[in-house]
């Protein structure tokens, strides 16, 4: 494992604590479930090459104004479950769902519910980061709210 992937791991491990202390009340302001959802998509993002490629497989599968919805500063698109399995395609969904030991269904509430604030909150000033470094800076500046 590279300096790169060991840092990354760590942000990401740090991100998730908080998520998961704040779900279960030791830090205000956030929704419960959301520990798991950011464990979710930290699966779609590393099996899509990033969070970049997650976001064009979305994009390609007819949720473009979403997407940019999320990214932009203005108000999040909700996004259905239907239309995340449309998008990521049935079988992805069912692999995933089928690793994290839940039904399709289940994965797909929990994803339409914090994917959009999750990529609104990696996406400040309306632009993702271009470069690795600049997502993990993104990420940790989450840790610091």
């Amino acid at each position: 494992m590279g300096l790169f992937d060991q840092i990354a791991g760590a942000a990401l491990g740090a991100l998730q604590q908080q998520v998961a202390g704040a779900a279960t009340g030791s830090a205000p302001g956030a929704a419960a479930g959301a520990g798991p959802a950011v464990q979710m998509i930290m699966q779609l993002v590393q099996q899509q090459g990033g969070l970049h490629g997650l976001l064009e497989k979305l994009r390609g599968g007819g949720l473009t104004e979403v997407v940019q919805s999320w990214i932009g500063t203005g108000a999040n698109q909700a996004v259905s479950p239907a239309q995340l399995n449309t998008a990521l395609g049935e079988q992805h969904v069912g692999q995933l769902a089928g690793a994290a030991g839940m039904a399709p269904q289940e994965l797909l509430g929990m994803l339409s519910q914090h994917l959009p604030g999750l990529v609104d909150q990696l996406s400040p000033g309306g632009e993702l980061p271009h470069d690795m470094a600049g997502l993990l800076q993104a990420g940790l500046n989450l840790l610091h709210r």
